[in-house]
């Protein structure tokens, strides 16, 4: 039953998950009947201890039953994503994880909670009356040659196909490698001398939850059906009075990374998340910059835990002065599995502007977070629900869109009327969430243009919409990062490099250097990738595998024939010769 549990049916099913067939099927099970065996030495080995045998073993024992319990851990999760499980993304997101679990779970939550227990204890209790049969026979059939014989053995063999453990061991160098913080890639983070200003207008952003711009767009095809519907109409209601990106470029995957890439420029990040040691940004954030010119600056989350992901800590250390989550606006903790609902949100934020004092410049930074995986919706928005029995998860995903969409309407009026629109206001997802056009639903996966591509909105001030292209669709595809260059630009009309304020303008200055329309994004989990993201073509470096692969986006667009550009290639290499230019020319690199 021992081997059963612990060796056969897992070794089977991982090496089914991974493809394996015939000779390297049988191979993974040996491995596994290696590590199998070299614990059953071992408690053998215990046997010869008289003074230290129940301690031994008893470690013994709960070591292999814990190996037992994280490989069958490890195959469920693949099993229910698709795809391996990343201990860097369950530790860099810490509450996110286990709050997605337990709300995709629902009621079968603790139920899971007991059979893993149980799991625990039947692998526990299988090894310890194995130990127990043995300390029963030692004295008759084993002698210490016996035993340290084929332990050396076994360990020689466990050692040597150490990598054929491709669950386990993975995880467990990438935990290594977690704890001492040396990622392979490390952020760059922009010159924010750059950036010092007197100030203007006000400044508003509003960060919505997960926006897919492909799926979004009305010209989704997946599975022979096409999702064409208008899933954004206030989004596009409010783009009548300002600039529209129906294609816009997320730099990272997740809320906390989406604040280093919108608040302080910083791109290339495949390490830890910035969130939890802002310490370690090298340059000054938006927030700070304004402050320093007059503003008032006060974030707004739609959260009930002020330390998720170390969030107001972060936004302190970064140059808020004021922050404010769900509970710290009147509303209960836990109302809502992940945030208050948008439109109650929009109002109370707005009453609590209302306390303000009149005349102050405000750098005002709103998130919510309602619309979340697994995207299950609210039922008193039933009747929104484009899909009445959501079959698949883009259905359930734009279900759940339209209702952060609907509460757009209840934003912009509050923001008109408190502002009498005479503020910058942008409009955009923290980052996109992938729907399925890969295989994957999940964002710890995937390098793909869903992974990226957001819809992204500017409403500029009353006063000054004639400068600007109000009411137009741009064509470009700027990127988050190059938000704090372009938000000083429009305050005080001074050329900024990395701003795109040229793209939202009817007549740029002249002379100015121009926009490259190139962007750094990255995927820091399932082994890392850094996307370099041009018009016509991106470049993928695996950072694990140091692969480097070409996608061809005017011929490929469903990004379905990478060609291998390079193998074994550094990453020294990749960002000489391959990286933009702006990012090289213009950067401060940390060690």
């Amino acid at each position: 039953m021992a081997a059963f549990l612990y060796a056969v049916v897992p070794s089977v099913l991982l090496a089914l998950l991974q493809g394996q067939r015939g000779y390297v099927l049988l191979r993974s099970v040996t491995d596994q009947f290696v590590t199998f065996t070299l614990a059953l030495t071992m408690l053998l080995g215990a046997t010869r201890l008289p003074r230290l045998r129940k301690a031994v073993a008893g470690t013994i024992v709960s070591a292999a039953a814990t190996y037992g319990l994280v490989l069958w851990f490890l195959i469920g999760y693949w099993v229910w994503t698709g795809h391996q499980f990343d201990i860097r993304f369950a530790l860099d997101a810490g509450g996110d994880v286990l709050r997605t679990l337990e709300s995709t779970l629902g009621r079968f939550f603790l139920p899971a909670i007991g059979m893993t227990i149980a799991l625990f204890a039947c692998l526990a209790l299988l090894w310890w009356q194995i130990a127990r049969w043995f300390e029963e026979r030692s004295g008759n059939f084993f002698r210490s040659w016996t035993i340290s014989l084929p332990l050396g053995l076994q360990a020689l063999v466990w050692h040597l196909c150490a990598h054929e453990q491709r669950m386990v061991w993975p995880e467990l160098h990438a935990l290594i490698e977690q704890a001492q913080e040396h990622p392979v890639v490390g952020p760059i983070f922009p010159d924010s001398r750059e950036w010092q200003t007197r100030g203007g207008e006000s400044v508003y952003v509003l960060q919505l939850e997960s926006g897919n711009a492909l799926a979004l767009s009305g010209a989704l095809e997946l599975a022979g059906r096409r999702y064409d519907g208008d899933y954004t109409p206030n989004l596009r209601r409010i783009a009548q009075d300002g600039v529209f990106f129906p294609i816009f470029w997320a730099n990272s995957v997740q809320s906390n990374r989406a604040l280093e890439n919108i608040l302080c420029g910083i791109v290339n990040n495949a390490g830890p998340a910035l969130s939890y040691n802002p310490g370690k940004i090298a340059s000054e954030c938006l927030p700070a910059v304004l402050r320093r010119a007059g503003y008032a600056t006060i974030f707004y989350v739609a959260f009930d835990d002020p330390d998720f992901m170390n969030y107001r800590n972060f936004a302190k250390a970064i140059g808020f002065d004021e922050f404010y989550d769900a509970p710290s606006l009147g509303f209960p903790a836990r109302k809502d599995s992940w945030g208050i609902d948008d439109c109650t949100f929009y109002r109370s934020v707005f009453a609590n502007l209302r306390k303000r004092p009149p005349g102050e410049k405000r750098f005002v930074y709103i998130e919510v977070s309602a619309h979340h995986y697994p995207f299950a919706g609210q039922a008193h928005y039933a009747h929104l629900h484009p899909f009445i029995l959501p079959q698949n998860p883009v259905e359930w995903y734009l279900n759940s869109w339209v209702e952060q969409d609907h509460c757009l309407e209840v934003f912009y009026h509050e923001f008109r009327e408190f502002t009498g629109g005479d503020a910058h206001l942008f409009v955009t997802p923290d980052h996109s969430w992938p729907v399925g056009t890969h295989g994957n639903v999940l964002n710890d996966f995937g390098w793909y243009d869903e992974n990226f591509a957001i819809p992204f909105l500017y409403v500029p001030p009353l006063g000054r919409r004639s400068e600007f292209r109000v009411g137009e669709q741009a064509d470009a595809q700027p990127s988050l990062a190059d938000l704090p260059a372009t938000i000083v630009e429009l305050l005080d009309g001074v050329p900024r490099k990395h701003s795109f304020a040229p793209l939202l303008q009817r007549q740029p200055a002249d002379g100015r250097q121009p926009y490259e329309p190139c962007h750094i994004l990255v995927q820091p989990y399932s082994g890392g990738a850094i996307v370099i993201q041009r018009p016509r073509e991106k470049y993928v470096y695996h950072i694990n595998t140091q692969q480097l692969e070409r996608y061809d986006r005017r011929h490929d667009p469903n990004e379905r024939n990478p060609e291998v550009v390079a193998e074994n290639i550094p990453y020294s290499r990749v960002k000489a010769d391959y990286y933009c230019d702006r990012y090289l020319r213009s950067a401060q690199v940390s060690p």
